[in-house]
């Protein structure tokens, strides 16, 4: 028979799987067991349908720990529905999850898990004779504890309904040296005041993954019990002893350390249900333990903030990279204020997550300081935008004045060199040349230098792909990529809210730069790519928002580079590092570029090194 809950929608194979077994449908593992379904069942069979796949084998397994049990998982799901049974609790090694794609062998996946559960049954079933009681003792240390018991890390002992310790395997022996002695009852193995606790709990009924802890030989165990059965019908009890000195005190150690620290501190489990907050936290909330716990603590958080918060805690528990994220939390007297909210994963021998620590710092004055700055910001832009319209007037006319008589100049020179080139001397030419060059040049700059100061922070902001403005300015630059077999790499680049012109602009002066300084008889590479700002890096920036989130876009080419000690004075108008006849160009490009940044409220910075390339770093906000 298979028992099957949460088939959202039929599975392949599961006509054919029907002519092979009994299927029986339940809402949850409970009813099954409350049914007495498992004793019969064969597979277990968990569809994508339950909420909670963990809590139900957890249910299944306690229940019966040989039962195959078989969880279906949608395939954009699976990694991290495995990621949450590798490391959850209580899960029995019977435990398979599968994608559920159109490839599914259902039923031949069942007929395997099927026979595992008939495997299991066979080996591990007790089978208790009725002989004399001194035979019987010693036939069970023998045989039937069976090889996984006898020889399990943890102390396992059979206790008959009248307490009466029956069985027990090596490390219940090596734990209670007076087990070896015939007919031994618990009362004499454990402290006298521990026995009555003890008796308590295995006799009442409880939850299979309920546990007490006992202490013993300056040790701390975690006791657990469950019923068994002889074919006879008789009833037994299982004991299980788990030895967990090391994790308590480890654990303490670690919660001694948190509470040290002067932010709100919190461990999390590998699935992001909150396990331990220090005392900060329930003095702050007025919360209870048992309030917080899981994700009780959520209540505390501000509406408008809940929903990015928890977007970002889960994409980090998919991805297993750090979290931060700030947020408005409520106090005891009502009140919100705000909070960064950071944590990391800790991560086990073969990199899988074992659990998160976090902390909860109060930057509700410093958030109130930076919108206090803002707000002088503004006031003091607006003053200036006023003396920069001033000088844009004055630049405008400057250039368009300077630009009539340089016209002149080359138009003058143009016709000098056509009608008299022949009856001047050579260095009267050379002359001439220099002065249409010096001409077209001062004519660029003016040009270049019109532009610059046309670029205002105040035009028009709308949203962005940036991947379609590197697209385009490839296009643009193509005859030049083409001419120096360029190879332009491109990621995911992020869409974000600027000003789509002065954008095109950035990514052209830098694309372009990247091409112009490569180093000869080697084709550039230029590589462009974004990612997400750590916090680390924005507070090494004073002219940034600190607890803003930002992009780092990132253009890093193979060319001739520069020292690291010009990384500031290439970004000043006008400047070069090299030659105007070794390298074309006014020297203004990577200026446009700065403020292109600076009017998109981000920065840009390079580093580098001689014959080594040069990375442009970005950093823009996301909103």
């Amino acid at each position: 028979m298979i028992i099957h809950s949460g088939l959202t929608t039929t599975p392949p194979g599961y006509q054919q799987l029907s002519s092979l077994f009994s299927l029986v449908e339940v809402d949850a593992a409970d009813v099954a067991i409350l049914q007495n379904l498992m004793e019969r069942a064969e597979v277990f069979l968990i569809g994508p349908g339950i909420a909670a796949p963990v809590k139900e084998v957890q249910k299944i397994y306690a229940a019966d720990k040989h039962l195959s049990v078989l969880v279906l998982a949608e395939p954009s799901a699976l990694k991290q529905v495995k990621q949450a049974f590798q490391f959850a609790p209580f899960i029995g090694k019977n435990t398979l999850v599968v994608p559920l794609n159109p490839e599914l062998n259902l039923p031949t996946l069942c007929e395997n898990a099927a026979t595992r559960t008939r495997q299991k049954r066979s080996f591990h079933q007790l089978n208790l004779n009725a002989i004399p009681k001194a035979e019987q003792v010693q036939k069970i240390k023998v045989t039937q504890m069976g090889c996984f018991l006898e020889h399990a890390p943890i102390s396992a002992i059979l206790l008959s309904d009248t307490d009466r310790i029956v069985n027990f395997n090596q490390q219940a022996r090596k734990l209670f040296p007076l087990l070896e002695t015939v007919d031994v009852e618990l009362s004499q193995v454990f402290p006298k005041e521990q026995v009555s606790y003890i008796k308590e709990f295995i006799h009442q009924q409880h939850d299979p993954e309920a546990s007490i802890e006992l202490s013993h030989q300056q040790k701390i165990f975690e006791l657990t019990s469950s019923a068994v059965y002889t074919e006879e019908g008789e009833k037994h009890f299982l004991l299980l002893l788990n030895d967990v000195t090391h994790v308590r005190q480890e654990t303490q150690r670690i919660h001694s350390i948190l509470e040290a620290l002067p932010q709100i501190a919190w461990t999390a489990g590998a699935d992001g249900y909150a396990t331990y907050f220090t005392q900060g936290w329930y003095f702050y909330t007025s919360q209870s333990k048992e309030q917080a716990a899981g994700e009780g603590w959520v209540d505390v958080v501000y509406a408008a903030d809940k929903e990015k918060l928890l977007r970002q805690w889960k994409s980090s528990l998919a991805s297993g990279k750090p979290f931060q994220q700030a947020a408005r939390y409520r106090n005891a007297k009502g009140e919100y204020r705000w909070h960064l909210v950071r944590a990391s994963a800790i991560q086990g021998i073969g990199k899988e997550i074992l659990m998160w620590v976090g902390t909860c710092t109060d930057i509700h004055d410093q958030v109130l300081l930076t919108e206090e700055l803002e707000k002088k910001v503004k006031e003091r832009t607006h003053s200036l935008e006023i003396i920069n319209n001033e000088l844009e007037q004055f630049t405008h006319v400057s250039s368009h004045d300077l630009q009539e008589p340089l016209r002149k100049i080359m138009t003058f020179a143009s016709m000098l060199k056509t009608t008299s080139r022949h009856h001047l001397d050579e260095q009267s030419n050379k002359y001439l040349d220099k002065i249409s060059t010096t001409a077209e040049r001062m004519s660029e700059s003016l040009k270049d230098l019109l532009t610059y100061a046309r670029l205002k922070s105040e035009d028009r902001f709308s949203w962005v792909s940036l991947n379609e403005v590197v697209s385009q300015v490839l296009v643009d630059l193509e005859l030049m990529i083409a001419k120096k077999n360029a190879t332009i790499q491109v990621s995911e680049l992020p869409v974000l809210n600027a000003i789509p012109v002065q954008m095109q602009q950035l990514f052209y002066n830098l694309i372009n730069n990247a091409l112009k300084f490569s180093r000869p008889g080697t084709p550039p590479i230029v590589e462009i790519s974004a990612t997400n700002a750590l916090q680390e890096e924005i507070t090494m920036h004073p002219e940034l928002i600190r607890f803003k989130e930002y992009y780092k876009i990132t253009i890093k080419d193979n060319g001739i580079g520069f020292e690291q000690k010009y990384a500031e004075k290439i970004f000043a108008i006008f400047q070069r590092l090299h030659s105007k006849t070794a390298y074309e160009g006014t020297g203004i490009g990577l200026s446009l570029v700065k403020k292109v940044a600076i009017n998109h409220r981000g920065l840009i910075y390079a580093v580098s090194e001689p014959d080594n390339g040069a990375a442009f770093h970005v950093l823009l906000p996301q909103l």
